[in-house]
């Protein structure tokens, strides 16, 4: 794990997945082993709508494969850059004890969410932990000020790059409901890449 991660805030609209997955690597690995074909990868598919506004479902298992091949293949210009990278979807995106995404976090990993956001947009965050009550997010929407959500609690100050800054209650992630702010929706919708070192 990286002890001194900083993470970073989307720089436009529709930045959101690859910020996300790259908080997710910034949360794993230090800045001089990751490569930079990882970073071009993610760049590379991202945005790939017509109008370079959202990044497609295609477009997220295209970044999760090209990572793993990356990552399996040991070093990079003399780095050492091990990752496993895992597309999932549907039944699998779950925070059950024993599933996936916890055991990934189990195993000092990082998983990249889509949840429900506004106006049936899904909404990209970087999971950097759990535990029996909650699971802690960095969302890379900047906010200018917090405002308290039932099951929600937003940390820190506006602008804080150090940890999570989201807070999550499990049973409202779990949601199937796609009108619930921050919750994972629909099983059919639902879409994670997990990361391992």
């Amino acid at each position: 794990m990286n002890e001194f991660p900083v993470f970073m805030y989307g720089l436009a609209d529709g930045m959101c997945v690859p910020t996300a997955l790259l908080n997710c690597l910034t949360a794993i690995f230090d800045p001089f082993r990751l490569p930079p074909t990882a970073v071009r990868t993610i760049y590379r598919h991202s945005l790939d709508d017509s109008q370079a506004r959202l990044t497609s479902d295609e477009a997220i298992e295209r970044i999760a494969n090209e990572i793993d091949r990356l990552g399996c293949g040991g070093s990079q210009r003399g780095t050492r850059f091990q990752c496993t990278a895992e597309y999932l979807a549907g039944r699998q995106v779950t925070l059950e004890k024993n599933g996936p995404i916890a055991n990934a976090i189990g195993r000092e990993g990082t998983a990249m969410l889509l949840l429900c956001w506004p106006r049936s947009v899904m909404h990209a965050v970087a999971l950097l932990g759990l535990d029996d009550r909650y699971a802690y997010f960095f969302d890379s929407k900047l906010r200018t000020h917090y405002r308290p959500k039932n099951g929600l609690t937003f940390l820190h100050t506006p602008g804080f790059v150090r940890g999570p800054n989201l807070k999550v209650d499990i049973d409202h992630l779990e949601s199937e409901d796609p009108t619930r702010f921050y919750a994972l929706g629909p099983v059919k919708d639902r879409q994670a890449v997990i990361f391992e070192p």
